[in-house]
């Protein structure tokens, strides 16, 4: 934003110090991110079919798995493969931010790209393999682009492509994006401080934005992940919308806002009574039903969960609720920053960045802890020269363990990177599921929670696995003892 006063420029290098520091934390805790549940099956998948992992028509994934598709390709180690997925994340985010700063100059956006990872984000960074963060980076650069090449006064011959394409890859990559991106397209067109287009131009661009909604609305797969939330929104009625706010998934997010999001509600207060000041009441009641809508939605995606605590871990449900950190930031930079002295500005911000860097911090020790306990197994099952693993389900160890269901692709990569003779995996089971019981039975195999993976279907570079013996089946105390 050309006009945007000297304060919000040095702000957005702020922004990309606290971006920076994101993609530094995503290859010093490579293995707490990448060796765990989705992460860990879309490295396996592009490592062992040698292709592109996109779920649910979430194409824009593609961009954070070129490295390591192109790593694999060339023969590098898996160890490498799995770096690069692991800070290709952050990168791609912190090149946004870039961008956005230095090309586009939309120093505003750029701040509020680095509040969407900080402000409702804490365990979640943890797993950073959901397509939503993806998303919202397009978002971002879609906004920033767009509001570029109008105020550059750039023809419709490239902006419409342009436009289309970054349009396109945000709300295809994600569902969820389309309430951030049109929250902040028509918060900027009513500021009307940087809104470059005409009537007639805005109009017909926000039309091109639900054309391109309703075509992801009509693709979403017929069965999956997606259909059943989006359902769940579609379906609703003004009683079911009014008790989403007894249900336990939004009480927790409430009690996490006085515990955890407290900065973010505190900039959200400030900026909404900051617009009032400002008489601009239209943006700050826009903001607040804004805000309380997307709690409604959350609320409702997830309503059929009666014991939130134990059945949805917050490193994901924070997936979820970090949009909401660019509605609460959005009126706290246009409005209260630019007010600030420069140097006031920037220690506040700075104070805000600094205590959701410590939050996330906060709960490294939890995926430390699994990828020490999965070393401690690998190293036991070494000594006792076993191969394939699967250990009889125990409560304590599995609510700390958080998700296993991609454990037997966390255990192949976790031995890929170590180079082992003869691959070593392991996995949970339950012995009261007697298919699944039956299935470890296999020599050739590797045991996965979609089913048996047969050896000639693994890439015998990465995975060279035993077909000798079956899975050893045992309690974790029998197997340290």
């Amino acid at each position: 934003m050309n006009n945007t006063p000297d304060p919000l420029k040095n702000l957005s290098k702020l922004a990309l110090v606290v971006l920076a520091v994101l993609f530094i934390g995503g290859i010093v805790f490579y293995k707490e991110r990448i060796l765990f549940a989705d992460s860990a099956f879309k490295t396996f998948n592009i490592t062992n079919y040698r292709m592109f992992s996109i779920s649910e028509n979430r194409y824009g994934s593609f961009i954070t798995q070129v490295v390591p598709y192109a790593m694999m390709r060339l023969h590098l180690s898996a160890k490498a493969i799995i770096k690069a997925y692991a800070f290709g994340f952050n990168l791609f985010y912190l090149l946004t931010g870039l961008l956005l700063v230095y090309k586009l100059r939309q120093f505003s956006i750029a701040i509020l790209l680095a509040t969407y990872f900080t402000l409702f984000v804490s365990s979640s960074y943890f797993w950073p393999n959901d397509e939503v963060h993806q998303a919202i980076a397009y978002v971002f650069l879609f906004l920033g682009s767009t509001l570029y090449m109008g105020q550059k006064k750039v023809g419709p011959i490239l902006l419409l492509p342009v436009f289309i394409a970054l349009l396109f890859l945000a709300l295809f990559t994600h569902f969820i994006a389309i309430i951030p991106l049109g929250f902040l397209w028509v918060y900027v067109w009513l500021d009307n401080k940087d809104w470059p287009f005409s009537r007639g131009w805005s109009i017909a661009l926000s039309g091109i934005i639900v054309l391109v909604f309703l075509m992801k609305f009509m693709f979403v797969p017929a069965k999956g992940y997606d259909i059943a939330k989006v359902q769940r929104v579609v379906h609703f009625s003004l009683r079911s919308a009014k008790d989403v706010f007894s249900t336990s998934i939004v009480q927790t997010f409430f009690i996490r806002c006085l515990t955890n999001y407290w900065v973010a509600m505190l900039a959200f207060v400030a900026g909404v009574v900051s617009l009032v000041q400002q008489r601009q009441r239209v943006l700050a009641a826009f903001s607040v039903i804004c805000f309380i809508g997307f709690i409604i939605i959350v609320g409702l995606t997830y309503s059929d969960i009666d014991d939130y605590a134990n059945n949805v871990y917050l490193f994901h449900i924070e997936t979820e609720w970090a949009s909401l950190g660019i509605i609460a930031a959005t009126p706290f930079v246009y409005s209260v920053l630019p007010r600030l002295k420069p140097k006031i500005g920037l220690i506040l911000l700075g104070v805000i960045f600094a205590t959701r860097l410590g939050y996330i911090y906060s709960y490294l020790p939890d995926f430390t802890w699994r990828t020490n306990f999965k070393k401690e197994v690998s190293t036991q099952m070494k000594k006792r020269g076993i191969t394939k693993l699967a250990l009889i389900n125990n409560k304590e160890l599995m609510t700390k363990f958080m998700l296993d269901w991609a454990l037997s692709e966390e255990s192949a990569l976790t031995s890929a990177i170590n180079k082992d003779a003869s691959l070593l995996t392991f996995t949970f089971i339950d012995t009261n599921n007697k298919e699944k019981v039956e299935l470890l039975k296999s020599h050739r195999s590797l045991f996965t929670c979609w089913g048996n993976i047969d050896a000639d279907k693994l890439n015998p570079e990465y995975f060279l696995i035993d077909t000798v013996h079956p899975y050893q089946i045992m309690t974790y105390d029998e197997l340290i003892k």
